[in-house]
């Protein structure tokens, strides 16, 4: 029951939040969902990369010199990009 002695404004904002918008309420948390999936995926494809160029790196170390020089690149700059660590 309203108490006619309080403003109508502020009944108004009482029973603005007693309701409950499940429709809202669905969306928002379907976009937080997605945002966060977002990120984790980002986040896995960030780490298959870095693999793939360590991997990449790690197989310099194993041609040939002939090889090497097909691709352009001296047995010592093959070694200075193979020792590398996966972030750089």
């Amino acid at each position: 029951m309203k108490n006619s002695s309080q403003p109508k404004l502020f009944t108004d904002e009482l029973d603005e939040h007693k309701t409950f918008n499940l429709h809202s309420f669905v969306v928002a948390s379907l976009v937080q969902i997605w945002q966060m999936l977002s990120y984790a995926y980002t986040a896995y494809v960030r780490v298959v990369w870095l693999k793939q160029r360590q991997r990449t790196r790690l197989h310099l170390l194993d041609l040939t010199d002939d090889q090497l020089k097909d691709i352009g690149i001296s047995r010592a700059e093959a070694k200075q990009e193979g020792n590398k660590f996966f972030w750089e």
